[in-house]
């Protein structure tokens, strides 16, 4: 059954690699259209007031602001407009966040380009687009263990919280300072903050920590 397009539904794309937002681009503009692009946290900061779309896509890991830093700086911009974020993340590790932080809709990159031509529909229409997993996560005692009952992870800031999921994913600091964009003596101040809210001594209490609460999957 061919899918019914709808050319009212305008979309800008926030993601630093010009590779990726053209393949994004001639993936989505059968159907819809990419009025707007930006290249990094600020540049979708800045043209926010002016934006005439109906759907923001936005990348977490780009130069500058952190990606949920931006996310609810354009949640307070434009409250009006919704945001699907796009990672190459598990949703494992940022989704509960960015929802929190006022996200429409939470998908990796490694979905299937239908799952997002449905996911921009969703979200344009006013609704919420994650996975079942995550949405049981978002709802009364289903919330994951390391969100729910003032846990210690709580304490960690966006940025925090982000160096963390990393650094248990295996990721070097300097690997890290890449992703981010920021530098090696950055990352390791917040990998020093991170044990030290976290009451930890060292990274493998940490990895222990994160699995034993949820943070990640074993």
């Amino acid at each position: 059954m061919t899918r019914q397009a709808d050319p009212r539904i305008s979309i800008a794309i926030a993601d630093d690699h010009p590779i990726f937002r053209r393949g994004l681009r001639s993936l989505v503009e059968p159907e819809y259209d990419i009025v707007a692009e930006a290249e990094s946290g600020h540049a979708i900061l800045d043209i926010a007031p002016s934006l005439a779309c109906r759907v923001v896509i936005l990348d977490l890991a780009m130069p500058g602001a952190g990606g949920l830093a931006v996310l609810k700086e354009l949640r307070r911009v434009r409250p009006d407009l919704p945001v699907l974020v796009l990672s190459a993340s598990p949703e494992d590790q940022h989704a509960y966040r960015c929802i929190k932080a006022g996200a429409s809709g939470y998908l990796t990159k490694s979905s299937a380009a239908d799952e997002l031509l449905d996911a921009i529909k969703r979200v344009a229409a006013g609704g919420l687009y994650v996975s079942a997993a995550i949405g049981r996560r978002l709802t009364g005692d289903a919330l994951r263990p390391a969100m729910r009952a003032g846990a210690r992870a709580n304490q960690l800031s966006d940025r925090e919280f982000e160096v963390l999921c990393l650094l248990v994913a295996g990721e070097s600091v300097t690997a890290i300072g890449r992703r981010l964009h920021l530098s090696v003596k950055t990352i390791s101040t917040y990998r020093r903050r991170v044990l030290t809210k976290l009451d930890m001594p060292n990274l493998a209490a940490l990895v222990r920590y994160a699995v034993e609460t949820g943070l990640i999957a074993p």
